[in-house]
């Protein structure tokens, strides 16, 4: 009897830790669906982020360009008086 009360105990003991085992298992299940729900949220708002600074570069880009177009425009009429300057100079000088 000795031996099938020891194997009682170690198949009760066995149980009890299977059950517990169990429930930490479902525990981490639970944890890891919440985890890639977050992650999932995470990675959303992340997405919306990178958008809007798309959208915030591409406006400072087009700013830029606007501000090089107008610079170059002005270097233009500056070289076209100096242009015109040295003409009065050398048909002064004549």
């Amino acid at each position: 009897m000795a031996i099938n009360g020891d194997r009682l105990l170690w198949a009760r003991a066995r149980l009890k830790e299977a059950n517990r085992e169990e429930k930490q298992m479902a525990t981490t299940a639970d944890e890891v669906w919440q985890l890639l729900g977050e992650l999932i949220a995470s990675q959303k708002e992340t997405d919306r982020r990178i958008q809007e600074t798309e959208r915030l570069l591409k406006e400072q880009i087009q700013k830029t360009d606007e501000q090089i177009r107008a610079v170059n425009k002005e270097l233009g009429e500056l070289g076209n008086r100096l242009g015109e300057f040295v003409e009065w100079q050398v048909a002064r000088r004549r």
